[in-house]
């Protein structure tokens, strides 16, 4: 299965910006800035709680592109091998990344 994908092509990576918030890119540029939780008085649990689900978004935002294909290749290789369990699922949600 080959689809045409539509985003920023090449390598992501997490980087900081310029006014240290957490962001994805390539060489191109930016493909997105991620908000980091407020913090406030009292609630030093729940802000390392989402400062870590941010960390961890941005790590799979930046491997988005490797995953897809991935997943594309083992969507291949389920047709080619005639293993389709869970074939159409992987189809789905190749689609739903796409549109």
């Amino acid at each position: 299965m080959k689809t045409n994908f539509k985003g920023s092509e090449g390598k992501w990576g997490c980087v900081f910006t310029s006014n240290k918030k957490r962001a994805v890119r390539n060489k191109g540029g930016l493909i997105c800035i991620l908000t980091e939780p407020s913090r406030f008085s009292g609630q030093d649990e729940r802000y390392d709680a989402e400062l870590e689900q941010m960390r961890a978004d941005q790590r799979l935002i930046a491997n988005a592109p490797e995953l897809l294909k991935a997943l594309e290749d083992l969507v291949m290789f389920c047709k080619e091998n005639n293993v389709c369990a869970e074939l159409e699922y992987a189809e789905n949600v190749i689609k739903e990344a796409l549109t």
